[in-house]
């Protein structure tokens, strides 16, 4: 592999969000094109910070194997979302190359009302039993990885809700140490079923910037961050930064610059693989 296309890839794999508007402005075959020709995992760590809309338009210019396979590495939210902008046919078409459970988690969130809680939602909530240690609680961090988001649910044995524990707690205290004593009282899980309007100034945002979603029997059905309560209000992407200082003010140029070398590595490597095919022989094309 050249250089430079290294050099793309590690750039997507440390900045994706930078990358992501770069992306969102390109033909959407271009985008789909380098999305397809980019391995999975980085692909859907940009596609995951893009607006859904161009995810969607990128996804039906895919072959359906690579695009089922981005898809299955996105977040919950986000594949659900994406899926929604996807025409039924080409949407069923996707869907059945996923894992079966991850089907069933997309087809049960579909069912929610677009204005619900459960519609935005990430259905992936770490979880762990109440009586489990800060030992095994890091264990679990450890495997988990990117997925970690700094929150811990805990639940009892039957799957009831019991209380959420952050990361910096779990780490300031010993081994053996029971996650029961470390639960902060003051986070309040979410209904699925509540509406978005009615949670936006839930108290518990004060405590926490992802809260737990449960289902009518307290059982934990998924999170809420707050930019995916942002962006179901319609707030998300629209505040105007206000400048304060000569850094602020030094912002959009700094985004500007790092826009254009992502715009840069992203056509080196569109233009490399250009470049490849001219080098074939005529008639092997």
């Amino acid at each position: 592999m050249s250089d430079s296309l290294d050099l793309t890839h590690e750039y997507l794999g440390r900045y994706p969000a930078e990358a992501a508007p770069v992306l969102e402005g390109m033909d959407s075959d271009d985008a789909a094109a380098f999305l397809s020709e980019t391995p999975a995992p980085l692909a859907s760590s940009v596609m995951d910070q893009m607006l859904p809309w161009v995810v969607a338009e990128c996804i039906q210019q895919m072959e359906a194997s690579p695009a089922a396979e981005r898809l299955r590495l996105l977040s919950s939210f986000r594949a659900f979302r994406v899926l929604l902008l996807i025409p039924e046919k080409t949407r069923n078409d996707l869907m059945v190359l996923l894992p079966r459970r991850q089907q069933r988690d997309l087809r049960r969130q579909m069912d929610f009302p677009s204005n619900t809680v459960g519609a935005w939602m990430d259905t992936f909530a770490p979880t762990l039993p109440d009586t489990s240690t800060v030992e095994e609680a890091l264990a679990y961090a450890r495997r988990l990885r990117k997925h970690w988001n700094h929150y811990l649910c805990l639940m009892s044995r039957d799957g009831a809700f019991r209380g959420m524990v952050s990361l910096s707690s779990i780490i300031s205290a010993p081994n053996n140490k029971p996650l029961y004593y470390l639960v902060d009282p003051e986070v309040r899980a979410l209904s699925s079923q509540a509406t978005l309007l009615s949670v936006r100034f839930h108290a518990s945002w004060d405590r926490a910037s992802a809260l737990p979603v449960v289902n009518a029997q307290s059982r934990i059905v998924g999170l809420l961050n707050q930019e995916q309560l942002r962006e179901g209000l319609g707030t998300a992407r629209t505040t105007t930064p206000v400048e304060t200082g000569w850094a602020t003010g030094l912002m959009p140029l700094i985004t500007t610059a790092a826009m254009a070398w992502t715009q840069s590595l992203i056509s080196l490597a569109l233009g490399e693989k250009d470049g490849d095919e001219d080098d074939d022989p005529p008639g092997e094309r």
